[in-house]
């Protein structure tokens, strides 16, 4: 990312890390909505419409529970393994 941009879309006590992270989050969400949507095709690249999206605000990027970023949009997937659920 360059740099003016990053600085612009930061806000303030957020590092560039956790928006290169939420951004690249946003770009995984977006590749994973057009392979279940055939009829979707991307002419953009994903990580050029997650920022476009965060310059429109669409999503926030907000602190998660162990520092990580997460898009404000979409709830954060919790996962048993086939031993927890053994022993339930």
């Amino acid at each position: 990312m360059i740099k003016p941009i990053a600085d612009k879309l930061t806000k303030k006590g957020q590092s560039r890390y956790s928006l290169c992270v939420g951004v690249a989050k946003r770009a995984r969400e977006i590749v994973a909505e057009a392979e279940n949507n055939p009829e979707e095709i991307l002419v953009e690249k994903p990580v050029e419409v997650a920022v476009r999206e965060l310059q429109e605000h669409k999503y926030e990027i907000v602190p998660g529970k162990e520092g990580n970023t997460s898009a404000k949009e979409e709830a954060e997937p919790k996962f048993e393994s086939e031993n927890d659920s053994e022993q339930k």
